[in-house]
């Protein structure tokens, strides 16, 4: 497919008004990547390439500023293995999707403020606004990691003592006129997001909140639990997860904790809530908003490494180590787990309740499945598929309840189930015929094939993938 300019993106997926028009975070990833595929051909490779180096890339040049403050390679390299070993880090770090970007561009900006603050280094100020400005651009949920060291800054200064002011001040004024520009373009590029979707009256793409009092009260009730029960899960154990909020708040109490720390501990664990308030309801579906909030548990996991002596200075050094040691073992165990579960058909594990419940294998078990018998055969003979639906014929993806997903892997532009949600097949084929439709793309047993209305003229078909032709009909009605 052609490429877009820049300032006028567009989806595979014809909208009910007509338009492919529709934008919300920065899609400056996308589109360098679109121009280097149209010189080198497309090649999905390259950017789960990118993705996942990029989290690699800040991960290492972050633990450059653990071992600063922890002063000590061994803890260093713990939180490193801690901070990686997020399954739904793992599971997204070579996906599509920007939020595992965003996340690497976060820790990649620490560094260079870092280098700002401790080395007087001019690049680490030009670095912070560089990274910080497209980690929040990408994905703008990614500000409250700013916000919340900003936070605990401001009130550390204005309640307990102003020691970063006296020391920093000249450098922390810089900061602070970089991060106002870094929010000056980030809400110029979301005026103009709004303003583009308005003017084509696109709704596909949320530029908004998603708050928890919009949903009603049976629905509240059902994600709360599944953010519980399971989805809280791909972010660290639970076990780890409500141990290390409970260490948090006892943190608060402890002496040995100094007041920007503690102010640090309310304003982390404060985002945290209130991104779950603020942004409730995509936690129905969308589990990759998760990594959003890992910082949340890095701070307080770094916290605990950072005064772990103080903490079990009644035991002896070797064994806190040991119990270190079994910890990131449990830690890494968790992850390779609900990887293996979700990247594998057949997961060859005892099914237990230590790392994952059944209920969860067996969802990923049937997801990979499905994708297995349907979009992996659909990927794989896309290049065949595509000799048949020329660039200009435009396609009803009949089993898609995505908006672009097998649209895109066809390379071509139409309409999805995600348009006709509630209609039945019928419906959706006589609208998208009215639409201008020329091929129904279907993925189904020959038995389901049966039931769908004007599949006579099959112009493709393999294993389960059916293509039907809709224009030697005289009248779709």
């Amino acid at each position: 497919m052609k490429g877009e300019p820049f300032f006028e993106p567009k989806t595979n997926l014809i909208l009910e008004n007509g338009n492919r028009n529709a934008v919300s975070e920065f899609p400056i990833i996308y589109f360098l990547m679109g121009k280097l595929w149209s010189v080198i051909g497309q090649n999905e490779f390259l950017y789960r390439l990118l993705s996942f180096v990029l989290l690699l890339l800040g991960i290492i040049l972050f633990a450059t500023v653990v071992q600063y403050y922890l002063k000590s390679q061994k803890y260093t390299i713990i939180y490193s293995v801690f901070m990686f070993s997020s399954p739904i880090l793992i599971g997204y770090a070579h996906n599509f999707i920007p939020n595992p970007i965003s996340f690497a561009l976060n820790l990649i900006a620490g560094f260079f403020v870092f280098q700002f603050l401790q080395n007087n280094k001019l690049y680490g100020l030009i670095g912070f606004f560089v990274f910080s400005t497209l980690a929040i651009l990408i994905k703008i949920t990614s500000i409250l990691v700013f916000m919340s060291f900003i936070g605990a800054f401001i009130f550390y200064e204005l309640f307990d003592n102003n020691y970063f002011w006296r020391k920093y001040k000249i450098k922390i004024s810089l900061l602070s006129g970089s991060f106002i520009l870094t929010l000056a373009l980030v809400a110029a590029w979301y005026y103009y997001a709004i303003y583009y979707n308005t003017k084509y009256d696109s709704h596909l793409f949320s530029t908004t909140i998603r708050p928890i009092w919009e949903i009603p009260a049976e629905k509240r009730n059902e994600i709360f639990w599944h953010i519980i029960n399971t989805m809280i899960n791909y972010a660290y154990h639970r076990v780890i997860v409500f141990a290390l909020i409970i260490f948090g708040v006892v943190a608060l109490f402890s002496r040995s904790i100094n007041a920007f720390l503690k102010w640090l501990i309310v304003m982390s664990i404060g985002a945290l809530f209130s991104y779950l308030i603020l942004w409730y309801w995509v936690f129905d579906v969308h589990d990759y908003y998760l990594i959003e909030i890992l910082f949340v548990f890095n701070v307080l996991f770094f916290i605990f490494l950072y005064k772990i002596n103080s903490f079990f200075s009644f035991l002896d050094l070797k064994k806190i180590n040991l119990a270190l040691y079994f910890f990131i073992i449990f830690v890494v165990l968790h992850a390779y787990t609900c990887s293996w579960v979700r990247f594998s058909a057949n997961p060859k594990l005892i099914v237990n309740n230590i790392f994952l419940k059944k209920r969860d294998i067996d969802t990923w078990r049937w997801f990979n499945y499905d994708y297995g018998i349907n979009l992996k055969t659909l990927q794989s003979k896309s290049d065949e598929i595509k000799k048949i639906i020329q660039p200009s014929d435009t396609i009803l993806c009949l089993r898609d309840y995505s908006p672009n997903v097998h649209l895109y892997t066809l390379g071509r532009i139409g309409y999805s189930k995600f348009l006709y949600n509630g209609f039945s097949d019928r419906e959706a084929i006589v609208d998208a015929y009215k639409r201008g439709a020329r091929y129904v793309v279907f993925l189904g047993s020959e038995e389901e094939r049966a039931k769908i209305p004007y599949s006579d003229y099959v112009a493709y078909q393999y294993e389960r993938i059916y293509i039907f032709d809709l224009k030697p009909y005289k009248k779709i009605q």
